[in-house]
């Protein structure tokens, strides 16, 4: 495609079509706004996750996932990235799932629209790929297993 022909990313219907993306995540996902915590390992994830100081994050980049659980006697992961996510959720939110939602909500949106950044970066700007690709991620049913539940955040966070 010619460069003079191209579309910029931004020109004003690209941002109308990144609104109406945000608005179609917040739709499809805001009744999980109210959820209280899913998931039986979210809470351990939550305490384990705590940020009181330095030593907490030195902890969290070097030690497992869970370390001061029973967990670690069956499996060891390491994911320290969704690990200072909760941490800082916790020092946000405390205990009060809707922040935890809301931290997953906002992370999947950002997903979504770098779906959007990607599919129109390689489809030469092509909006109406770019939109619809970003649509149907974002409302994908199976993202349902994984965009509520809490303790599932490291496949949004890998994702991104």
């Amino acid at each position: 495609m010619n460069n003079n022909k191209r579309m910029k990313l931004s020109s004003p219907i690209n941002y109308i079509l990144l609104l109406s993306i945000t608005l179609v995540a917040f739709v499809t996902y805001r009744d999980m706004l109210g959820y209280f915590f899913t998931g039986i390992d979210t809470l351990a994830l939550i305490e384990t996750s705590r940020i009181h100081s330095l030593k907490d994050v030195v902890k969290i980049l070097t030690e497992s996932m869970m370390s001061d659980t029973g967990f670690t006697e069956f499996l060891k992961y390491y994911r320290p990235l969704t690990m200072l996510s909760y941490g800082l959720d916790y020092s946000l939110w405390k205990l009060n799932p809707f922040g935890y939602q809301t931290t997953d909500l906002v992370l999947h949106l950002l997903v979504a629209i770098f779906v959007f950044l990607l599919v129109w970066s390689l489809t030469n700007g092509n909006q109406v790929k770019a939109w619809l690709s970003s649509i149907i991620f974002t409302t994908h049913p199976i993202l349902v297993a994984n965009v509520p539940a809490i303790s599932r955040r490291a496949d949004i966070l890998a994702t991104l």
